[in-house]
C-alpha cells in the first residue's frame, strides 16, 4: 500500500510539473522582443525641404514606425560641416539616429526612408542605428515682411525713423517715391540727383534743391533715419526691398508717407478803426445758409496687371495706394519633380507662383502588437487550451488505472503462492 501511495503521489507531482510548464510559455511569448526591419522618418512640419536662408530649427525630424524612436538628428554640408544656424546655397543632407522602444529590436538588415525617398541606413549597435538622406538642394524663398514702416509725421528740420524686418532676407534697401507716384528710386540716388535737377532733361522728375540737405543713415539696413527733413519732403514715401540670397529675388514693403508740419502764415495787423457817429438802426438782413463742404472725389483701385505674391498669398498691388487687391491663398497643383526624387513641384493655378516641397510619405499601416490573453486559457487557444486539459486528466486517469490492475495481478499472485 506504501508503494502504490508514492506512486500516486509522483503521478500528482508530475501533473504538477506539466501545469507549470504550460504556465511559463505564454510569459516566454510574452518576453519574446519584435524584430524591427522598416523605419521611417519624417521632416516636418509637413514636409517642408532646406530653403536658403531658411533656420535650420524650423526642421525636425520625427519617426513614424512602430517600435523605434529618434534618438539625435543633424543636418551637414556634403563637405561635412555641420550646420547649426541657417542654410546656405551648398547642398545638405540629414543624419538621424534611431533606438528601439522597450520589447523591439532591429534586425539584421533594415530598410529606412526619410518621407518617400529611400535612405541609407548603417547599424551601429544592437540599440542604435543611423539614417542618412540624400543630398538637397536648399530651395531659394522669396523675403517674408514682418514689420513694415510706419508713417511719421515731423517739423520742417526734424528727423524720423524706419524700420523694416524680413524672413529670409540677406540685404535691404531702401527707396523714396514722389507724391504723385511718377518718380521713385534709392535714397542715395534721390539725393544725387537733388544736386543736378537743374540738368534734368524734359521727361526726368525734378527733385527739389532743398533734398540737398537732407542727412541719411542705415540705406542698407534695418532702420533709415532721415535727418533735417526739409519742407518740400511733405507727401514723399518711404518703403524698403527686402533681398532674398544673392538677389535672386525680392519682396517690397508697404510705403510709409512722411508728413511734414508746415509753418502757419504770420497774419497781417488790422488797422485801428475809429470812432463813428451812431448808425441809425437797419432792419438785420437774413443770414444766408452756410454752404455744404465739397465732397472729395472717392479714390479708384488701379489694381497692377501683374499678380504679386508670398509663399503663401497672392494680390493685386493698388497702383495708387497700399491696398492689396484680390488677396488670396494659393491654388497649388502639385507634381512629383523629374530633377528630384521624393520631391514635389507646385504652381498657383492663379497666378503661376512656383515652389516645392517634400513628397508627402505613403501612410504605414500600423503593425499589429500582439497582446496576452486575460481569458485564462495561458496565452494558447481555447481549442487547444482543452484539448491540453483533457489530455493530462487523461493520462492521470491511465496513470491510475495502470496501478490499480498492476496491483490486482500482484494481489493475485500473492495467492495462488
Amino acid at each position: 500500500m506504501k508503494l502504490t501511495f508514492k506512486r500516486l503521489l509522483c503521478l500528482a507531482l508530475a501533473c504538477c510539473l506539466c501545469m507549470a510548464l504550460l504556465c511559463v510559455l505564454p510569459a516566454a511569448n510574452a518576453a519574446a522582443e519584435t524584430e524591427i526591419r522598416k523605419v521611417t522618418v519624417r521632416i516636418g512640419p509637413n514636409g517642408l525641404t532646406p530653403g536658403v536662408w531658411r533656420p535650420v530649427s524650423e526642421l525636425y525630424a520625427s519617426c513614424t514606425s512602430v517600435g523605434a524612436a529618434v534618438n539625435s538628428y543633424g543636418w551637414y554640408t556634403t563637405g561635412g560641416t555641420f550646420i547649426g544656424d541657417k542654410f546656405g546655397s551648398e547642398d545638405c543632407y540629414l543624419v538621424v539616429t534611431l533606438s528601439p522602444l522597450e520589447g523591439y529590436v532591429f534586425g539584421e538588415t533594415v530598410d529606412a526612408y526619410i518621407n518617400n525617398s529611400q535612405a541609407t541606413c548603417v547599424r551601429e549597435s544592437d540599440t542604435s542605428i543611423r539614417v542618412t538622406s540624400h543630398v538637397y538642394t536648399p530651395i531659394v524663398f522669396a523675403a517674408t515682411v514682418d514689420h513694415h514702416p510706419q508713417g511719421e509725421t515731423v517739423d520742417p528740420g526734424g528727423w524720423a525713423n524706419f524700420a523694416a524686418i524680413g524672413t529670409y532676407t540677406q540685404e535691404q534697401e531702401w527707396f523714396l517715391r514722389s507724391p504723385d507716384g511718377k518718380y521713385s528710386d534709392l535714397v542715395d540716388k534721390v539725393i544725387d540727383q537733388a544736386s543736378r535737377s537743374d540738368h534734368l532733361g524734359p521727361d526726368e522728375y525734378p527733385v527739389p534743391h532743398d533734398f540737398v540737405t537732407l542727412k541719411i543713415t542705415g540705406t542698407d539696413a534695418q532702420n533709415l533715419v532721415l535727418q533735417n527733413i526739409p519742407a518740400d519732403m511733405d507727401g514723399w514715401q518711404v518703403f524698403c526691398r527686402l533681398w532674398c540670397y544673392q538677389k535672386q529675388s525680392y519682396t517690397d514693403t508697404r510705403a510709409a508717407t512722411i508728413t511734414v508740419n508746415q509753418p502757419s502764415p504770420t497774419p497781417t495787423p488790422e488797422p485801428t478803426e475809429e470812432p463813428s457817429p451812431e448808425p441809425t438802426e437797419e432792419p438785420s438782413p437774413t443770414p444766408e445758409p452756410t454752404p455744404e463742404p465739397t465732397k472729395e472725389p472717392e479714390h479708384t483701385h488701379q489694381p497692377a496687371e501683374e499678380w504679386s505674391s508670398d509663399e503663401s498669398f497672392h494680390w493685386h498691388a493698388c497702383e495708387g495706394c497700399e491696398e492689396l487687391l484680390d488677396k488670396a491663398e494659393h491654388q497649388m497643383t502639385w507634381t512629383p519633380s523629374a530633377d528630384h526624387e521624393g520631391e514635389e513641384e507646385g504652381v498657383c493655378e492663379i497666378c503661376r507662383y512656383k515652389t516645392t516641397r517634400e513628397a508627402e510619405p505613403e501612410e504605414e499601416p500600423e503593425e499589429e502588437v500582439k497582446e496576452l490573453p486575460f481569458d485564462g486559457t495561458f496565452g494558447v487557444g481555447l481549442e487547444t487550451f482543452r484539448y491540453i486539459i483533457y489530455g493530462v486528466f487523461g493520462a492521470i486517469g491511465l496513470g491510475l488505472a495502470a496501478m490499480l490492475i498492476g496491483a490486482a495481478v500482484r494481489g493475485i499472485r500473492r495467492r495462488h503462492e
